[in-house]
């Protein structure tokens, strides 16, 4: 009976060792660039050596909302004054400093969005553009060179931002 627990115990730790040895061999890294900031992101895509992965077409995907924190009756600002906006904070009413102009990124990595005009209500309204890349998955037979289609994958990257100060009736 020990020496049948000893056996399992033992073929449990090879199997464990052997399965974080090769790990890293099951993912290849990636560099993506994108145009907005110039920021290079690594993405981790899975590989076996039994599958084939064959890009079949890129489009760039808009949608657009009004961003977060903001009153439904909009906001009327002062001259010179806008939104500062932020992923992690979204809009936020702000005074606008000298130093950035419509549409600039601040050294806290917030961007400040002026509003043309005083008499107005004002809501800031977010444009995010996303590059899809359509990707087809093929396994291949290990015996020969014939590929089947397996299904399709969707990965996504940011392409670009765009912020509109929209007036509110």
């Amino acid at each position: 009976m020990k020496k049948k627990i000893f056996y399992w115990i033992l073929f449990i730790l090879v199997g464990v060792i052997l399965v974080f040895t090769r790990i890293d061999l099951l993912y290849e890294e990636a560099a993506v660039t994108s145009p907005f900031n110039n920021q290079v992101k690594v993405i981790t895509v899975p590989q076996h050596p039994i599958y084939e992965y064959v890009k079949v077409s890129k489009t760039v995907q808009y949608i657009s909302g009004y961003a977060g924190n903001q009153p439904n009756q909009g906001t009327k600002f002062s001259i010179g004054d806008g939104f500062r906006w932020s992923e992690e904070n979204e809009a936020q009413v702000t005074t606008r400093s000298a130093q950035y102009l419509f549409g600039s990124i601040d050294p806290l990595g917030s961007i400040f969005v002026k509003v043309p005009n005083e008499t107005d209500y004002f809501k800031l309204k977010v444009t995010e553009g996303n590059e899809v890349t359509k990707t087809a998955v093929y396994v291949k037979s290990e015996t020969d060179d014939n590929k089947r289609f397996l299904y399709y994958l969707y990965p996504s990257s940011l392409y670009s931002l765009a912020f509109t100060p929209v007036i509110v009736h």
